[in-house]
């Protein structure tokens, strides 16, 4: 039976489903917006697949406009729905599902994924056997099955990182030893390892883990959240590893692409912030944030420089202006974001 807007619950009873009296080895939390045929490809996927352990899906629905709730209620009527009225953010969706959930562990995936035969069961089965591990991130991989290397697992971005990202060096060095480093390309990505950051996409948790570190930070709405988790998880002791053997098909920013470009660009910025207010000193935030300045102003000296050139072909009058001035008014906005900042 569908459940939805329930009220929390009691901690202290995680271990056991009262509806069944069961134990659940695991709660699968899915945050959606707007993704309905995503969703329900997802869910398919878990009933289809996951047979050996007990487990229960609890979908968040941040305000979505496509039937999503409806739908996914209609075709399975055993998930656990959650609507809100207003987009809360990834974080605060995630810790609403976490907090009605029972399991002994906690998968939080996307909902522009599917899940492949065994997955569910390999990821419970190695937190059973690696008791030091807080958590662990299976392997994302594209729709033509190849790896998604520089977004499935990351290290923690530091300072140097940050840099090259906002004066766009990332893009102009692609293949600096810095950003090597950070999106981990020289791993072939085949090995099971501990690792800093698994992409939030497909991450499990242990209860025990998220009774000590806390639920995610709802200060960050859609960036940094899990960065920042698995941060607290690795600073609170515990191990984050990497098992591949868990392969999970990824589409990708299926929410995310749905966004107006400024709000994007500005929890983006506010985002990046927070993280470096939390886990950095006072000069590295004010060092961030002048980069962001700089970084944003060149991105509009950049972008309307290429938009004023002509392309072979194509006509000035043709130019789609009213994109253009789209993107330049979310880099002015992130640019106010960030001489804003406290």
């Amino acid at each position: 039976m569908t459940k939805r807007n329930q009220t929390r619950t009691p901690w202290a009873e995680h271990a056991t489903d009262r509806r069944y009296g069961l134990v659940v080895d695991l709660s699968v939390c899915i945050v959606s917006y707007n993704t309905r045929k995503l969703l329900c490809d997802c869910v398919a996927s878990i009933y289809r697949y996951a047979h050996s352990i007990t487990f229960e899906v609890i979908i968040v629905d941040n305000a979505s406009s496509d039937g999503s709730p409806d739908e996914s209620g209609r075709l399975y009527p055993q998930v656990r729905i959650i609507e809100n009225p207003v987009n809360v953010g990834f974080a605060r969706a995630n810790n609403q599902a976490i907090g009605h959930s029972c399991g002994r562990y906690v998968l939080l995936l996307n909902s522009d994924t599917v899940v492949m035969p065994g997955v569910l069961e390999t990821l419970v089965s190695f937190m059973d056997a690696h008791p030091e591990a807080g958590a662990a991130g299976g392997k994302l991989l594209n729709p033509d099955g190849t790896t998604q290397v520089g977004f499935n697992v990351r290290s923690v971005p530091d300072l140097t990182v940050l840099c090259y990202q906002l004066l766009l060096l990332d893009r102009l060095l692609p293949n600096s030893p810095v950003m090597r480093r950070y999106w981990m390309s020289d791993w072939d990505h085949s090995d099971i390892r501990e690792v800093e950051q698994p992409a939030g996409a497909c991450l499990i948790v242990r209860r025990e883990t998220i009774d000590q570190v806390g639920l995610m930070d709802e200060g960050f709405f859609y960036w940094y959240e899990d960065v920042d988790w698995c941060l607290r998880i690795r600073n609170g002791g515990w191990k984050i590893f990497y098992v591949p053997q868990a392969q999970v098909i990824h589409y990708g920013g299926k929410s995310s692409e749905q966004w107006d470009k400024e709000q994007a660009a500005v929890e983006l910025c506010r985002s990046r912030l927070r993280y470096v207010r939390k886990h950095h000193n006072r000069a590295a935030f004010y060092l961030v944030k002048g980069l962001t300045v700089i970084g944003m102003i060149l991105r509009i000296v950049v972008f309307l420089a290429l938009s004023f050139r002509r392309k072979k072909g194509v006509a000035i009058k043709n130019v789609d202006w009213n994109e253009r001035g789209s993107t330049i008014r979310a880099y002015w906005r992130a640019l106010k974001v960030s001489l804003t900042s406290r």
